[in-house]
C-alpha cells in the first residue's frame, strides 16, 4: 500500500470510531474529509495533485480543489475492506457520503510507520492545545478551526480559492449546425499574437505533473431554458435584429430611472454580436463577458451561443491558448480551471439577456441560486498525447490513423487506444471534466468518447461526422440536469408545507404568527404556479425535439443506438410526466392548508368579536366615567374661577377691608356699608372671570384642531442613496425601524425649517421606506392651516417636487 494510502486511512481513523459500549459511533464526512485531505497537500503530507471542482451545498454550490487521486485512494480502501461508508441525506435533500474506519482497517493502522502516523497527527492537532482539529463553512469558505472552550485557534482554508489559468478563446460554431460559413477573422490571429506576448501565467500554486495533453480543444456547454416561440422572438427584439448595427453591450442591472441623464452598471458586462436569427425559430451570436481579473491572469473568452424554441442553450468556444501553451499540446490539468471560468462567464451572459420572468423561473428551480447552476460539458479534442510514467510510455493518438473499413492494422490500433484510455492515472485526470467515467466507447474511425456525469470527452479527427450527435447528446444531459433540480425543488416545497402545519400548530397558541403562515402559503402558491410552468415548457420541449431527431441521418441514429439516448429520452418523457401528478397533489396540499388557515381566520374572527363585545362593555363604562369626570373637572373649573375671582377681589379690597391708599375709598365704604352689596359684586367678578377662561379654552381648542395632516401611500422604487443623503441634511430626525424576515421598513420623522417652497410655514414631515427593497412606502405631512393657505393637493405637489429634485424618486 502507497504511503499516501497509509496517511488517507489514519487521517480518517483519526475522525471515525466504530460502536462503543453504548452503541454511539462516528463518522467522518466527504467534504470535510476533502478539505483536510487539501491541507494535507498544501502541507506536503500528500503527494496528490487537485483541481477545482462544483459542489452541492445547502444553499448553492461551491467551488472546492478536489484531489482525484484521493477518491481512487478511497476506492481501494473501499475494495479491501478497510474503510466502510454511510449515506445521509441532508434537510435541503442533499445526499451525502461519510466514512468510517473497520474493524479490518484499525489492524492495518498498526503496521503503519511511526513518521506517517506523526504526519498526519501534525495535520489534525492544533498546535496551540493539542486538541482535534474541526471543519465547518462559513458562507463561501471553509475554517479549520478547534473546537476546545480555551483555545480560539482558526484558519481559513484556500480551499474554495479556484486557481486561475491564462487562456485565449474564439467562437466555435459547429459548421453543421449553422446556416452562414464562419471564419475566425485575420484580426484574431493579430490578437492572439498580442496575448502571446503579453507573457500570460496562471496563479497554480501546485507542482501539476502534466500527464496528458489535448491539441485542437473545443469545448461546448449545455444547458435547458425556459424557453418557447414568444420568449424567443422577445429575445430577438432585445438583441435588435431589425438594428442595423448588431453588436451592443448588456447588463442585469434593471433601471428604476429611465429619466435621469446617467445610468451606473457593474463592471461585469456582456457583450453581443448577432449573426443569424430566425424570429421564432433560433438565434446564433457572438457574446464576450467582461469579468475581473488579477493582474498576471489574461483571459480572452468570446462565446458562439446558439438558442433555440426547444429551451437548447448551447455555448461553443475553440481554446487556441492557455498560458504561454499553444492549442497542438494544452495540458489537460488546465482543462478544469478553464471550464470552471467558463460556466461561470456563460451563466452571467445568458442571465444578462434572459428576460425578468424567466430569471425568475430559474431562481424558483434553482432556489435563488440560478447564477451558479451547473450546466454540462463537451470537450472536444482531436488527440490526446498521454504519458505513463510508471509503465514508461508515451502514447499518441494522432500517430493512430483508421481506415474507414476495420482491417487488421486497425484492431491493433483499437487495442492501444483502449489502453490508453484504460490506464488508471488518465482516468484520474478525465474525470477532473467528467467527475465520473460512466461509459468509454471507440468508434470504427479511431475516434473515442467518455461519457461522465458531469461532462464527457470526444477525441476524434472527424469532427463534422459527430456535431450533430454531440448537440443532440448535449442538450439531453442539459435537460437531466435541470429536471434533477426541478425534482428536489419540488421536494423542498413539500417541506415548506410541513413547514407550514408546524406553524399553524404555533398559530393556535400564538395569534401573531398569522401574518407569517399567510406570507409562506403564497409563497409556496408562487413557487407551485411557477414550477407547474416550467414543467409545461419542459414537456413542450421535449415533445418538439423527439420531432425532430427524427430526421437525422443514419449515422447519427445508430449513435443513438449505441448509448441509448433513445432510451434516454423516453425516461425523461416519463420522469415529466410524473412531475404533473407531484405538482399538482403539492398543489392539493396546498389548497388543504388554505382551507385549515381560513378556519383558523375565522376562529381567530370569533374570538375577536367576542373580546371586541368585552370590550365594548368596558368602553361604555368608561364613557359613563369619563361624563361624570368631564362634569366634575367642568365644576372645577368653575369653582377654580370663583377662586380666582375672590382672589383678585382681596388684592384689591386687602382682606375684606378698605385700603387707606385706595382714591374710591368712600365709594366702597357706601358698598360695604349696604348689606348684600359686596356678596353682589363679588359673584359677578366671579361670572366674569369664569366667562374669560372658558373663553380662552375655546380658542385653544379651535386652533389646535385646524391643523391639516395628509398621508401619501406610495410603494413605488426609490434611492435609497440618495434618500439617506437627504435624511441627513435635515436637523433632529428622528428613526423608527421594523425589521421583517425580506425587508427592513424604516420611519423617519422631521420637522422643516421655515423655507421658501414651504411658503414660509415649517411643517412636520413623516416617511416611512424599505431600506432592503428600496421602496417608499408612505408619507405624511403636517402642517398649521391658519399660517397658509395651502390645501391638499399643493402640499402633496410640493412634497412630491421635492423629492424628485432630489433624485429620490
Amino acid at each position: 500500500m502507497e504511503n499516501n494510502t497509509k496517511r488517507l486511512l489514519q487521517l480518517i481513523a483519526s475522525y471515525s470510531q466504530v460502536s462503543d459500549a453504548e452503541g454511539q459511533e462516528t463518522w467522518i464526512m466527504q467534504v470535510p474529509l476533502q478539505v483536510l485531505i487539501f491541507e494535507g497537500i498544501q502541507s506536503k503530507i500528500f503527494d496528490w495533485d487537485y483541481s477545482p471542482m462544483s459542489i452541492p451545498v445547502e444553499d448553492g454550490r461551491v467551488i472546492l480543489n478536489i484531489s482525484q487521486e484521493s477518491k481512487e485512494a478511497i476506492y481501494k480502501l473501499l475494495k479491501e475492506n478497510y474503510i466502510q461508508t454511510l449515506k445521509l441525506t441532508t434537510n435541503e435533500h442533499l445526499n451525502i457520503t461519510c466514512y468510517q474506519v473497520n474493524v479490518k482497517g484499525r489492524e492495518l493502522l498498526s503496521q503503519i510507520d511511526i513518521e506517517d502516523r506523526s504526519l498526519v497527527t501534525n495535520l489534525v492537532q492544533c498546535s496551540q492545545c493539542q486538541s482535534q482539529l474541526s471543519v465547518k463553512r462559513k458562507d463561501r469558505e471553509y475554517i479549520v478551526f478547534c473546537p476546545g472552550d480555551s483555545c480560539f485557534y482558526e484558519k481559513k482554508s484556500t480551499v474554495t480559492e479556484a486557481e486561475d489559468v491564462s487562456y485565449f478563446c474564439m467562437p466555435y460554431f459547429p459548421k453543421k449546425l449553422t446556416h452562414f460559413d464562419y471564419e475566425h477573422p485575420e484580426k484574431n490571429i493579430k490578437r492572439l499574437e498580442a496575448y502571446l506576448k503579453k507573457n500570460p501565467q496562471g496563479n497554480i500554486k501546485d507542482n501539476l505533473e502534466k500527464l496528458s495533453y489535448f491539441s485542437e480543444v473545443r469545448v461546448l456547454i449545455g444547458e435547458w431554458l425556459p424557453l418557447n416561440y414568444n420568449q424567443l422572438a422577445a429575445l430577438n427584439s432585445k438583441l435588435s435584429h431589425e438594428d442595423s448595427f448588431k453588436h451592443s453591450k448588456f447588463t442585469q442591472k434593471v433601471d428604476f430611472f429611465p429619466d435621469e441623464i446617467m445610468v451606473k452598471v457593474p463592471k461585469a458586462l456582456t457583450s453581443v454580436s448577432l449573426r443569424d436569427y430566425h424570429l421564432t425559430s433560433y438565434l446564433d451570436f457572438e457574446a464576450a463577458s467582461y469579468l475581473p481579473e488579477a493582474p498576471s491572469i489574461v483571459q480572452v473568452e468570446e462565446f458562439a451561443v446558439h438558442v433555440n424554441y426547444t429551451g437548447q442553450a448551447r455555448y461553443g468556444l475553440e481554446l487556441l491558448a492557455a498560458n504561454q501553451i499553444h492549442d497542438k499540446k494544452i495540458p489537460l490539468d488546465f482543462l478544469p480551471r478553464i471550464l470552471l471560468d467558463i460556466q461561470e462567464s456563460s451563466i452571467k451572459i445568458m442571465d444578462t439577456l434572459l428576460t425578468n420572468y424567466q430569471n425568475q423561473l430559474m431562481d424558483v428551480v434553482y432556489n435563488n441560486n440560478a447564477h451558479c447552476r451547473n450546466n454540462y460539458f463537451f470537450v472536444i479534442a482531436d488527440g490526446i498525447k498521454f504519458i505513463d510514467k510508471k509503465k514508461n510510455l508515451s502514447l499518441d493518438t494522432h500517430k493512430l490513423t483508421f481506415q474507414e473499413v476495420e482491417d487488421q492494422n486497425d484492431k491493433e490500433r483499437h487495442k492501444m487506444l483502449e489502453k490508453i484510455l484504460e490506464s488508471s492515472s488518465l482516468q484520474n485526470e478525465v474525470k477532473q471534466i467528467t467527475k465520473t467515467i460512466d461509459k468509454t466507447y471507440i468508434f470504427q474511425d479511431g475516434s473515442a468518447l467518455i461519457i461522465g456525469s458531469a461532462g464527457s470527452i470526444l477525441l476524434t479527427q472527424f469532427l463534422e461526422k459527430y456535431e450533430i450527435f454531440v448537440t443532440d447528446f448535449l442538450f439531453i444531459m442539459g435537460t437531466e440536469l435541470f429536471l434533477d433540480n426541478l425534482f428536489t425543488r419540488l421536494f423542498l416545497a413539500n417541506d415548506d408545507l410541513h413547514r407550514i402545519q408546524e406553524l399553524i400548530k404555533e398559530c393556535e397558541v400564538n395569534p401573531g404568527k398569522i401574518g407569517d403562515l399567510q406570507k409562506e402559503i403564497s409563497s409556496v402558491s408562487n413557487d407551485c404556479i411557477l414550477l407547474k410552468e416550467v414543467r409545461d415548457y419542459l414537456e413542450g420541449s421535449l415533445q418538439t425535439f423527439c420531432r425532430n431527431i427524427t430526421n437525422r441521418d443514419q449515422s447519427t441514429k445508430n449513435n443513438y443506438e449505441k448509448f441509448e439516448l433513445n432510451k434516454r429520452i423516453k425516461i425523461l418523457s416519463l420522469r415529466i410526466k410524473e412531475l404533473e401528478n407531484t405538482i399538482k397533489g403539492t398543489q392539493e396540499h396546498l389548497r388543504g392548508i388554505a382551507e385549515i388557515t381560513k378556519v383558523l381566520n375565522e376562529k381567530q374572527f370569533r374570538r375577536m368579536q367576542e373580546s371586541l363585545s368585552r370590550n365594548t362593555k368596558s368602553l361604555e363604562e368608561v364613557t359613563k366615567t369619563s361624563e361624570r369626570s368631564n362634569m366634575s373637572l367642568f365644576i372645577l373649573e368653575i369653582i377654580m374661577a370663583g377662586s380666582l375671582a375672590f382672589s383678585i377681589m382681596n388684592q384689591l379690597t386687602g382682606e375684606w377691608s378698605i385700603s387707606e391708599e385706595l382714591e374710591f375709598k368712600n365709594s366702597l365704604q357706601k358698598v360695604f356699608d349696604t348689606p348684600g352689596a359686596w356678596l353682589g359684586v363679588s359673584l359677578l367678578m366671579w361670572l366674569f372671570v369664569a366667562f374669560l377662561l372658558l373663553l380662552l379654552l375655546h380658542w385653544i381648542k379651535k386652533i389646535n384642531s385646524q391643523v391639516l395632516t395628509i398621508k401619501f401611500v406610495f410603494y413605488r422604487p426609490c434611492n435609497i442613496e440618495k434618500l439617506e443623503s437627504y435624511l441627513a441634511q435635515k436637523t433632529k430626525v428622528s428613526f423608527e425601524c421594523e425589521k421583517f424576515s425580506d425587508c427592513s421598513q424604516i420611519v423617519a420623522f422631521w420637522q422643516e425649517k421655515k423655507v421658501a417652497h414651504w411658503h414660509g410655514c415649517s411643517p412636520k414631515i413623516e416617511i416611512s421606506y424599505d431600506k432592503t427593497n428600496s421602496l417608499l412606502l408612505s408619507a405624511g405631512v403636517e402642517i398649521g392651516r391658519p399660517s397658509v393657505g395651502l390645501n391638499e393637493k399643493e402640499m402633496e405637489d410640493i412634497f412630491l417636487k421635492d423629492f424628485q429634485k432630489h433624485g429620490i424618486i
